[in-house]
């Protein structure tokens, strides 16, 4: 992003002044949407330090003073300013505070904590624009101490207010996911032109609060100059995938792609249920369900109507019979609840020896095939979906936390050239071609039972369509876990992460598909 800014005056010629406004600007919007335009009489504190994102603040409070509020700036070390932007905004809000018009309160390398208390104790909301993305080591006690303050913000004011940071909560690393020892915790943070890690990957995003990312000017050309490989998904990579396989006047169940779950077993019938019944739910046109015998009638009696169950007795007719299904199948899901035994190895390995549709590899399926030697590629889309513990078994190794994590499944998925789901907080796809996308939406509710079953079954359903259509498989897997992720929130926001089942994510999908479909209309 440093490169980016500087590209953008010095190639396109648009003052870095300019983008700072731009910037400042985004921020008050944000702000006068959480007040519903009501910003004349608010009371607002505005944490300013002394680089680009203090004069960011600066900015912020001086735009903020134009609509009305009631500003007060604690400037933090705006000594260490000569020149530049951030100064230029020092100078505008020291004006205005000699003419009355706000209150500034300054201080230098000890700032005084019964004055940043009193500040706050009378806010409505406060700004905290204290350190951006420049922050490389740790902060002073001093400044940890003024973190504390803007974390006890609710206890300090006997009322529940927001902390709104720019661009990053101060005192997080920009390029790293870890939880530095002293930070601030905000409710909202509003970044621009792109997010940093610490913006969306755990542990570092839990004190992003919600995000917004904010277009402030730079050309799009430079972002994709710089190459990137690590990515966030949004709502748009789900639209996109819906409008590819939506559906037409002439859709009929075989235009809309066939499922074939290998799935369940005796006492495991929930699995196969829950799989299913999302992938049915998904969109596509047909299911089709084979699971040993004894479970076919208690599984047939759970699931929708609409999935076809068949029963499997490991005879070698009915293998064979499985084996002619896969024929007619667009995408095939095996593991669900199998159960792990060396017939079942022996199933499983068979199924994908010269199988030509993609295969969804879950639970089960990823122990028997535990470690992992398989190579996927263009001829044989293998879609792993695991979690930590089957990462672990999978591949010999500790799936990591930040940028590890990241590393990890961008090596594996790429030696391997499989479809790389790991599962956990802040869901990780990885690509082949050594794309890593993270996933924003999820809550840790979905790591109760059967929530992986659902999300299998959404993933396996998407990919069927998205091969009918002639859609990417890649945005198919995209789009499903940013799906089941916000079917989750939903359902999440309704019965609570206690009471949360993941029966109540599956019935959710259908508010998810409505809530992504609707942000165009």
């Amino acid at each position: 992003m440093t490169e980016v800014d500087s590209a953008t005056s010095d190639r396109f010629g648009i003052p870095s002044i300019q983008l700072m406004e731009n910037a400042a600007g985004s921020v008050v919007e944000f702000i006068s949407d959480c007040f519903q335009g009501a910003l004349d009489g608010a009371k607002a504190v505005v944490f300013c330090g002394h680089g680009n994102n203090g004069g960011d603040g600066a900015a912020v409070a001086r735009m903020l003073v134009e609509r009305g509020t009631s500003v007060t700036v604690i400037a933090i070390d705006w000594h260490k300013a000569r020149e530049g932007d951030a100064k230029t905004n020092f100078d505008s809000v020291g004006t205005l505070a000699s003419g009355g018009r706000l209150r500034l309160v300054e201080f230098g390398e000890v700032a005084d904590l019964e004055k940043v208390r009193d500040s706050i104790r009378e806010a409505d909301i406060l700004i905290d624009g204290i350190f951006g993305t420049g922050l490389s080591r740790p902060v002073s006690d001093s400044l940890a101490t003024i973190f504390s303050s803007i974390n006890d913000r609710d206890e300090i004011t006997g009322k529940t207010i927001s902390c709104v940071a720019i661009d990053i909560p101060s005192g997080l690393f920009a390029d790293s996911a870890s939880l530095t020892e002293s930070h601030v915790s905000a409710d909202y943070t509003v970044t621009f032109t792109a997010p940093k890690l610490a913006n969306v990957m755990s542990p570092a995003r839990r004190s992003n609060g919600s995000l917004l990312v904010s277009d402030i000017g730079s050309p799009h050309v430079l972002l994709k100059e710089q190459r990137p490989m690590t990515f966030v998904s949004d709502s748009t990579d789900a639209r996109g995938w819906l409008s590819a396989t939506h559906f037409s006047a002439d859709s009929y169940k075989r235009r809309r792609g066939h499922v074939l779950c290998f799935t369940g077993s005796v006492g495991y019938e929930g699995a196969a249920v829950l799989s299913a019944n999302s992938a049915m739910m998904s969109g596509v046109g047909l299911v089709t369900l084979v699971t040993p015998e004894p479970s076919r009638t208690p599984i047939a009696s759970r699931v929708v109507p609409e999935v076809m169950v068949r029963g499997f007795d490991g005879t070698e007719s009915s293998i064979e019979t499985l084996h002619e299904s896969l024929d007619i199948a667009d995408a095939l899901l095996i593991g669900c609840g199998i159960g792990v035994n060396q017939t079942n190895k022996d199933i499983v390995s068979g199924l994908l020896r010269g199988i030509s549709c993609p295969v969804v590899i879950d639970a089960d399926a990823l122990s028997l095939l535990s470690p992992f030697e398989l190579v996927g590629g263009s001829e044989r889309k293998l879609i792993l979906t695991p979690h930590e513990g089957e990462f672990r078994r999978l591949f010999g190794i500790d799936a990591g936390i930040g940028e590890e994590r990241i590393a990890n499944v961008r090596l594996l998925a790429a030696k391997h050239e499989v479809i790389l789901v790991l599962k956990g907080e802040s869901v990780l796809i990885g690509f082949p071609d050594g794309r890593v996308v993270i996933n924003p939406t999820g809550n840790p509710a979905l790591g109760k039972a059967g929530n992986g079953d659902n999300l299998a079954g959404v993933i396996v359903g998407f990919i069927a369509q998205s091969q009918v259509a002639g859609a990417s498989i890649e945005d198919a897997v995209t789009a499903a876990v940013y799906i089941a992720g916000l079917a989750g929130d939903i359902a999440c926001e309704r019965h609570g992460e206690r009471a949360m089942l993941a029966s109540d994510v599956r019935d959710a999908l259908s508010d998810a598909f409505r809530q992504v479909e609707d942000e165009t209309r």
